[in-house]
């Protein structure tokens, strides 16, 4: 069925129809009244002029010229009023196609395009409507993203926490200044992630996505700090890690460096193979710096690999939902080493896989 036959339906009915219906019946009655009256008038002066009939015969002149102007007028106004119907009709059927959608966009419904079917103003009206709705959906894709981006960084230092707090309190660790430090910057980066609840706004999120420090970071302090928060869950799964990281300072702020390895950690760690060993190693190169985080996971099929930097891919969605992933993280880690230039790849064979992160040397001093 044609998307504009709906509309079609009572079209008589609308304000807009008659409105436009009765100026321009007006005009074509008059139009018709003036031609006529001035068609018979140039005739009949003809007919007297060049002494065509006489007397008798004009009477028989002027109700002929009465009879075919009618005729003529009827029919002009029926061939009016068919092109009227048309013309009218291609106005108010993108109108009330926009009024529809707009009514329904109101209540609640899925945002959707209006077919484009004149290329006048109204055409014009129609494609800038459809450009907005564009717009809209893109911003609603935008702040869902951004929302589902800061729960799952808000997520990862706030479980860190609990977990310390929760093995302090049942005396599973003593706290001490090393876990009380990290528990103190996991708290301050949760803070101003929170922080950023307040101001969610497309411009602003980026903004401090792009942000440029104000003092350097450094890798190898910032791959210590956060092997040491992910400790507890090391030990938990019984995974050792080697961390081998050159020094390299980067014009990247903390928060972003940490969300990296941070996530890169805790995705290595949640599907882990337990009693291995993880290896964190980080490498600095001519045109770029590598950090590498690789070890025995969970099996990813071969058509999965294409996709696991995809936001919200899961190789097992049953399993993965078991162990809490949401499939954010790595595609936040994706997103940020590309907002710096850099780049990521996943080498695997199924079950030893390498995740790697190039980091360009325009980003480091």
């Amino acid at each position: 069925m044609s998307p504009n036959k709906p509309y079609m339906k009572g079209i008589w009915r609308t304000g807009i129809f008659w409105e436009l219906t009765w100026v321009n019946l007006a005009v074509i009655v008059v139009v018709i009244i003036i031609a006529g009256f001035s068609v018979k008038e140039y005739a009949c002066f003809l007919a007297n002029d060049m002494n065509i009939a006489g007397p008798f015969m004009q009477s028989s002149f002027d109700e002929t010229m009465d009879f075919y102007l009618i005729r003529v007028s009827i029919i002009a106004f029926l061939v009016a009023v068919v092109i009227h119907y048309i013309w009218i009709r291609r106005i108010i059927i993108p109108i009330r196609m926009l009024s529809d959608v707009t009514k329904r966009m109101s209540d609640g419904e899925e945002m959707r395009l209006v077919p484009i079917t004149t290329r006048n103003e109204v055409g014009l009206l129609t494609e800038n409507f459809n450009s907005l709705i564009k717009k809209i959906k893109r911003s609603e894709e935008l702040r869902n993203k951004m929302a589902a981006d800061l729960a799952h960084e808000v997520r990862t230092p706030l479980s860190n926490i609990t977990g310390y707090l929760e093995a302090i309190k049942n005396g599973v660790i003593e706290p001490d200044k090393n876990v009380l430090h990290s528990l103190h910057g996991e708290a301050e980066r949760l803070s101003k992630l929170i922080e950023q609840l307040h101001h969610l706004s497309e411009r602003e999120w980026n903004q401090y996505l792009d942000a440029k420090p104000s003092n350097p970071a450094n890798i190898k302090t910032i791959v210590n700090h956060m092997v040491s928060i992910h400790q507890m869950k090391l030990d938990q799964k019984h995974i050792q890690i080697e961390v081998a990281v050159e020094e390299a300072a980067f014009h990247i702020t903390e928060d972003t460096l940490k969300q990296i390895v941070g996530n890169l950690l805790d995705n290595a760690i949640r599907y882990g193979i337990e009693n291995t060993t993880l290896h964190l190693k980080g490498k600095r190169r001519k045109d770029h710096y590598v950090l590498q985080v690789e070890g025995q996971g969970q099996f990813i099929p071969e058509a999965s690999r294409p996709q696991i930097f995809e936001r919200f891919y899961r190789v097992d969605t049953s399993r993965n939902r078991e162990s809490g992933g949401n499939g954010l993280g790595l595609a936040i880690v994706k997103e940020l080493a590309e907002r710096q230039d850099g780049s990521v790849a996943l080498e695997t064979d199924g079950n030893y896989h390498q995740f790697i992160v190039k980091l360009p040397s325009t980003a480091m001093l």
